[in-house]
């Protein structure tokens, strides 16, 4: 929601409260107007302007573990140093300075490059062990569940221990002779969203709890 929109929603309240909540709710989208400038130039600083942002430098990260861990332990370093040389040979600048209108196109390339120990013809069907291509419910279980597979949240998406069958299947594929660059691209660019999402949750109950205390207060 707006500043706009909360301001038109107090308002609508009468009394001692109301007063005390309006006068909250319009300090803390001063405060994090403020928190969010600050955070803007800081983030600047770490990043030149217009290049990859944390979070997208951490998207083609990811996409490149993936597939690196998806060959052979004994070729595996020889396939990061492909990735990481393609991109910096494509763009003529290493990943953190690319450009962020070309984030698409560095996930497209990153998920594209042949790397040595790829399955990279397609088997026969025949051949193919179907077994492996079975990703039950209990696969997206969180490492830690209690109450089954309900609780999927970014958090939970994001965790590094919890399976990600989305990812397992598409390396079985790939290793099948399909090309699934497309569902790549997109699964990793959800994660990027999955990570933004997450930043504002935690503004906006930094937020809630400022205005809960200041009501308290009044």
């Amino acid at each position: 929601m707006t500043k706009d929109g909360f301001v038109f929603l107090v308002m609508g309240f009468t009394g001692k409260k109301a007063a005390a909540f309006k006068e909250a709710y319009i300090a803390e989208f001063n405060r994090m107007e403020a928190q969010l400038l600050q955070k803007t130039t800081s983030r600047n600083l770490k990043a030149l302007p217009d290049k990859l942002t944390p979070e997208q430098q951490s998207a083609i990260k990811e996409l490149v573990k993936s597939r690196v861990e998806a060959i052979a332990q004994d070729k595996r370093a020889k396939a990061a140093i492909t990735m990481w040389s393609a991109l910096k040979s494509h763009f003529g600048v290493t990943y953190k300075d690319i450009h962020q209108n070309q984030f698409i196109e560095a996930l497209s390339l990153a998920a594209r490059i042949p790397l040595e120990g790829e399955y990279l013809s397609k088997a026969p069907a025949a051949a193919v062990d179907q077994n492996r291509y079975n990703f039950p419910a209990e696969t997206a279980d969180p490492h830690d569940r209690k109450f089954g597979n309900a609780w999927i949240t970014p958090r939970v998406i994001l965790d590094e221990r919890n399976r990600a069958p989305e990812l397992e299947l598409l390396e079985v594929l790939e290793r099948d002779g399909y090309d699934v660059t497309g569902a790549k691209i997109r699964i990793h660019a959800m994660y990027y969203i999955a990570k933004q999402l997450i930043e504002m949750q935690k503004e906006l109950s930094t937020a809630s709890r400022y205005m809960s205390a200041v009501v308290n207060d009044g």
